[in-house]
């Protein structure tokens, strides 16, 4: 990237709450860019940001060869230096082209690295990866491939009956019994279409004891993270934030970065949600999302701007990580807090 040339970035998931916070969080920071944004929904909500030049963009889901040659003839019509990825599909997509893309096109491509991208999207693995390890408090899990499967489970109820890769809560359902167990299996099967689904033993506790330890890593080094406190929810029984606050970095701060540190090398962005159960208060994975956490721009709004840090990295500036800085976080007002917009919520 040359200097005093603005650098042109695209955000894809930009409808999202992970890709509108992005954008909002870099049209408040003072670097010379310029913002260009990227969505499978026509209207998405971040037209409301003014200054910011919209693409239609295909499903990375369903017609993943379309949305890579799509997204590349946008980037190279448009001179784009850096695409920052959101949504879970085009995660997995795009962390296989990284080096690719930097070589062949000098686009810079944000998102993690394969092996820890399919460990962000894929619970099972996620789960594999970490269970086997100390001190992380993870709740037994197995996979169902058939009604059949659901015999062998063990661990009694309640219990999350869950597909492996979905996300914002859509497909979780939280079981009583055995009963409710075979049908809730059928109507995910049958009715949604899910042919793999995970059964967990229920982390017992209300939504305020959700916590999330959002992080920005670069080739593998924390550069910063910080915490929140989730205090409202959709659908209220869990999923997307809808009111967060800051929190002190203490011991449940540490379990995060635990958990992330555990989990792989990372690269740009990347979450863990936990949960602390109120039978030994101790605190238990929920999920990693390997992207920009919805809620990141609290921390904006804190005093720690993350996708600001991002570009500074890739434009060559020097920025301290967690042990160069003698493992201190970049200060973040504590009890910050912030209630997400109806735009931005599944209804």
């Amino acid at each position: 990237m040359k200097k005093n040339k603005p650098i042109n970035i695209l955000c894809t998931g930009a409808g999202g709450a992970s890709g509108h916070s992005m954008l909002r969080s870099l049209q408040g920071s003072n670097l010379n860019i310029k913002l260009f944004g990227g969505d499978m929904y026509e209207y998405p909500s971040f037209l409301s940001l003014n200054g910011i030049r919209f693409f239609n963009l295909p499903s990375a889901f369903s017609n993943p060869y379309i949305f890579k040659k799509k997204l590349l003839n946008l980037c190279i019509m448009n001179k784009i230096d850096v695409v920052i990825c959101s949504p879970e599909p085009e995660v997995l997509i795009m962390s296989k082209l990284i080096k690719k893309w930097k070589r062949e096109f000098s686009i810079e491509v944000i998102t993690t690295y394969p092996e820890t991208a399919k460990i962000g999207v894929n619970k099972y693995e996620l789960y594999k990866k970490l269970n086997q390890k100390k001190g992380l408090n993870i709740m037994p899990m197995m996979p169902v491939f058939s009604k059949e499967d659901l015999n062998s489970w063990s661990f009694g109820f309640p219990c999350v009956l869950k597909p492996f890769d979905g996300v914002s809560a859509r497909g979780v359902h939280y079981i009583n019994n055995k009963k409710e167990l075979e049908l809730v299996y059928k109507y995910l099967k049958k009715y949604l279409g899910y042919n793999k689904v995970l059964i967990q033993k229920m982390i017992v506790g209300p939504i305020k004891n959700i916590f999330t330890v959002g992080a920005l890593f670069w080739k593998g080094k924390l550069i910063n993270a910080g915490i929140h406190h989730k205090l409202r929810t959709s659908p209220t029984t869990g999923g997307s934030s809808v009111v967060a606050v800051t929190y002190k970095p203490d011991h449940l701060f540490q379990y995060g970065l635990d958990i992330l540190n555990a989990s792989g090398k990372w690269h740009g962005f990347v979450a863990a949600e936990f949960k602390v159960s109120e039978i030994d208060r101790k605190p238990y994975l929920l999920e990693i999302n390997p992207r920009l956490w919805g809620f990141s721009y609290l921390m904006t709004m804190a005093g720690v701007n993350y996708p600001e840090l991002l570009i500074r990295l890739i434009m060559g500036e020097k920025i301290l990580n967690y042990n160069e800085r003698g493992k201190k976080i970049l200060n973040y007002k504590i009890g910050k807090k912030m209630i997400r917009s109806l735009d931005l919520m599944d209804i």
